[in-house]
């Protein structure tokens, strides 16, 4: 599969979505405690750093809670967004991030849940398929966690 160089239409209403969290863990607005922050991830999830090392579920989440103890303030600019659907409620999204001088290409995928399915279910395939089926993606009773 060939990266998107434009969003499809179909999507824009998901890539605005993904647009208000990005960068991930920057946003306050959707929450900024240990709990806030592990309800925005998948149980699976894990990150590939700048530095291309990769990071566990448990450590992000414990230095998102140590740095929500002394909030800085970060100086970032994100452009280029983009957004692939990969499969039924599963979405690419790309985008720049500039940091200062430090410019990146980021990557995420985000998955649509019920937005009270027990953590541990989301990565079915089958349940998530049929989540799909209960829940259309933008209805009422659903909600996007990085996967």
């Amino acid at each position: 599969m060939e990266l998107a160089s434009t969003t499809d239409s179909k999507l824009l209403d998901v890539l605005a979505e993904l647009r208000r969290r990005e960068p991930i863990f920057h946003r306050p607005e959707f929450g900024t405690t240990g709990a806030d922050f592990a309800s925005m991830v998948d149980d699976d999830f894990w990150e590939v750093g700048a530095s291309g090392r990769r990071y566990t579920r448990k450590y992000v989440l414990e230095v998102l809670e140590t740095r929500a103890r002394t909030p800085e303030e970060d100086l970032w600019e994100t452009t280029d967004f983009r957004c692939q659907e990969l499969a039924i409620d599963l979405y690419l999204l790309t985008y720049t991030l500039r940091q200062g001088e430090r410019i990146t290409r980021r990557t995420t995928i985000w998955r649509r849940v019920a937005a009270d399915c027990p953590p541990r279910d989301r990565a079915n395939a089958s349940e998530s398929h049929a989540m799909a089926q209960r829940y259309p993606s933008g209805g009422v009773g659903d909600a996007i966690v990085l996967v």
